[in-house]
């Protein structure tokens, strides 16, 4: 059976005897010491590997904008809840970035922006008229005219052999897009000052962590992208 250890505990050389590793062996003291004295009681926040790439694709999308030379006017933070040592995101209040570039356009980037039919019908507004929506990544763009487009980037940390051998998306996150660009709709004003309805999406994504020298390879998704968005 495995019990308790009962050798010589040993630490890392290097951080004793470094100095640029001053700091992070100070808080390793504080955090072992906070640890010997809860014991089991004590718990450190773990995220899996799938919660940080979604967040980590929602920073990428964010650097991506502001190398096409857009400027951060104002960002909302995520709002946490705190138990003990373990942090976790408030259901429906996800970070939100606002940019603007000099030629007018302004785009709005919203992580787990909620879409439903709570207040429906609202000129102006995207509602899901069936059930609650929730996708990873909302991208909008609004134009100097007052035109909006939007995009949605869903980030699924999953990839699965194409039989050319290339890494593929899952089907089932492929069929997810579909549904949020038939799900999602956007409710304007017609001319007799009724509501009309129609599907503002321009294009839904899969952000998976595959890989193809896309300098020597074309994307095995353009020609469906080209097609249907």
């Amino acid at each position: 059976e495995v019990g308790a250890f009962e050798g010589q505990a040993s630490e890392s050389l290097v951080l004793h005897q470094r100095v640029g590793y001053a700091s992070v062996y100070r808080i390793w003291q504080e955090l072992k010491r906070y640890l010997d004295l809860f014991g089991r009681h004590a718990s450190i926040s773990m995220k899996s590997v799938a919660e940080l790439y979604e967040v980590w694709c929602l920073l990428e999308v964010r650097r991506i904008l502001l190398n096409l030379g857009f400027v951060e006017k104002t960002a909302h933070r995520a709002a946490f809840k705190k138990n003990g040592l373990e942090k976790n995101l408030v259901d429906n209040f996800g970070a939100a970035f606002m940019l603007e570039r000099a030629d007018g356009i302004k785009i709005r980037l919203a992580h787990e922006p909620v879409f439903s039919r709570s207040n429906a019908p609202d000129f102006g507004e995207i509602y899901s008229w069936t059930t609650v929506q929730k996708p990873d990544i909302f991208l909008e763009a609004t134009f100097p005219n007052q035109e909006r487009i939007q995009w949605i980037f869903d980030a699924k940390y999953r990839v699965e052999d194409g039989s050319d051998g290339m890494d593929r998306a899952p089907d089932d996150a492929i069929n997810q897009m579909h549904r949020y660009r038939d799900a999602l709709i956007y409710i304007n004003q017609a001319n007799d000052g009724e509501p009309e309805k129609s599907r503002p999406i321009l294009g839904a994504f899969v952000l998976y962590p595959g890989w193809f020298a896309e300098e020597n390879t074309r994307n095995p998704y353009q020609e469906a992208i080209a097609a249907v968005g």
